[in-house]
Parts: C-alpha cells; structure tokens; sequence
C-alpha cells in the first residue's frame, strides 16, 4: 500500500481524533523521517516492511489516547519546536496569544519572568521577539525544567534564559520585572471526567488542575505578582474558557487604588484567552 493510501486509511482509524488527517499525515512523517513535501512526492510508493512497522507502532499509540506531539517528541509553538515529554504540557496555539498581547502593548522589556514554564514556550518566544531581554523561567516540576533547559539550549537561549525551581514566585519575591506571564493550571477538579483522553490520562495533572473551580492559582497569583512588576511592566495570565472576567476582578481587587490598565484578548476561536494588567 502506497503512502499516501496508508495515510488516508489510517484518518478513518482515528476519527476519535480532532485533527484525524493530520495526526495521520505527522505520524508518518515521523515514521519515515520525512517532512511534508518528501511525503508528498514519495506519497505513490509503497511502504517497505521496517518502515510500516515503525509507523504501525506510532498509530497503536496514539490509538491508546498518547498525544502526538508525545509520541514524535516535538511540538511547534511561535515557530520555534519545542522538546515535549510525558512532564510538560503540549504548548498550544491558544497560547500564543499571549505573545500576541505582550507584543501589541508597546512594551520593550528588559526582563521577564514565565511562571509555571513547563516546556519553555512563552519565555523562548518572548525572548525570540524581544533580542535584548533576559527571563526566567520557574516551574515546581524538576523534569518540565529539565525539558526547557533542552529548549532553551537547542534554541541557543541559555545565556539568556534561567531556570528555577520554586512552588509559584517564592524564590524571586526580591526581584522586579517588566513583564511576567504565566499560563497555570485552571481546569477544575471537577471537569476532570469530562477532559479529552490524551489530555487526561497522558499531560501532567500538576500542570492541569487547580482548586476553587480552576481558580486556586489566580487567587494567590493576583497577589503575589503585581508587585513584582517595574512602572509600566506588564502581567499576563492564560485562561481557560469562562474564566476571564473572574480573573479580571481577581486582578482589580488586588490592585486596589493603585493605576492600572487591564487588558484582555481573544484566542483565534474568539474565546478570552489572555487576561492581565498594564502597571502605570
């Protein structure tokens, strides 16, 4: 059977998939080695034995309910390609729109903080966008910082990126910063069940899930990050669906008298993704 053929086959095994044609598309890519204009001009030859194997065992996986970016390791974010394993989140495009805001504020930061970095993403695509800028990186988990101290390596970022290990902003409470973003767990407990399988039973639930309906971490991060920003930083926080107006009041609150912009934005499918402040 062609390539091609295979290809269009194995879509219809993987129906339960969001993306069927395309998990099919990158498991063979992956399998063969091949980018995607090498599969199509190969696309009419058949597969060998080792080569049919080898994809046969990347589709069993994701069969099981593993997620593509875990089984071929890699997954893109701001076009860069990030290093993915069993201890980070998938980075996802929703999250770039916090790249999108931080850069339409007109900010030029000089430092940055990413709590919560898991693979690396944010920071490497802020550090990407602002050439002059040096961050750190903080997460709780010491393999996600094992994984983007990888990123930031094959980025060729290191010189400017620190990584740290610390239960939320504990260990830089001293330090001031023109822009801190962070992407916290905020599924609720109790929306568990309902979450996709490769989600569930395959990404990392301390990356996942926070108390008080999914609001835990913003409650306690509303308090502790405004201050650490310099006049004029910027926080930016990812939300999940329905969240941001409660986040927004979260922030409001915290701040009190104190002058601030608040600021929002929309993900590609509309929903308020990013929600955060302006220090004035």
């Amino acid at each position: 059977m062609s390539i091609t053929q295979t290809i269009r086959r194995t879509a219809e095994l993987l129906q339960n998939s969001d993306s069927p044609l395309l998990d099919a598309k990158v498991l063979m890519g992956f399998a063969l080695n091949l980018d995607e204009a090498a599969l199509i001009a190969e696309g009419e030859r058949d597969l060998t034995a080792d080569e049919q194997l080898a994809f046969t065992r990347a589709v069993g996986q994701r069969l099981e309910g593993k997620p593509v970016s875990q089984i071929i390791g890699e997954k893109e974010f701001w076009s860069l390609t990030f290093k993915v394993t069993p201890d980070t989140l998938t980075p996802r495009p929703d999250s770039e729109a916090i790249i999108e805001e931080a850069l339409s504020t007109g900010l030029i930061p000089s430092k940055i903080l990413d709590i919560g970095t898991g693979t690396g993403c944010l920071l490497a695509a802020l550090l990407t966008e602002f050439k002059s800028a040096t961050g750190i990186a903080v997460d709780i988990s010491p393999g996600a910082l094992e994984v983007a101290q990888d990123n930031f390596e094959a980025l060729d970022l290191l010189d400017r990126a620190e990584i740290m290990l610390s239960d939320g902003a504990e260990r830089v409470l001293s330090q001031k910063f023109d822009l801190i973003v962070s992407n916290p767990p905020y599924i609720a407990y109790a929306d568990m069940d309902n979450l996709p399988k490769d989600v569930r039973n395959f990404e990392p639930g301390l990356a996942l899930f926070a108390e008080n309906q999914g609001l835990g971490f913003y409650q306690r991060f509303a308090q502790e990050l405004p201050p650490l920003l310099n006049p004029g930083g910027v926080l930016l926080f990812e939300v999940g669906q329905g969240q941001a107006d409660n986040v927004a009041q979260l922030l409001a609150d915290a701040m009190g008298e104190k002058s601030f912009q608040p600021l929002k934005r929309q993900d590609l499918a509309g929903i308020e993704r990013v929600v955060g402040l302006k220090r004035l």
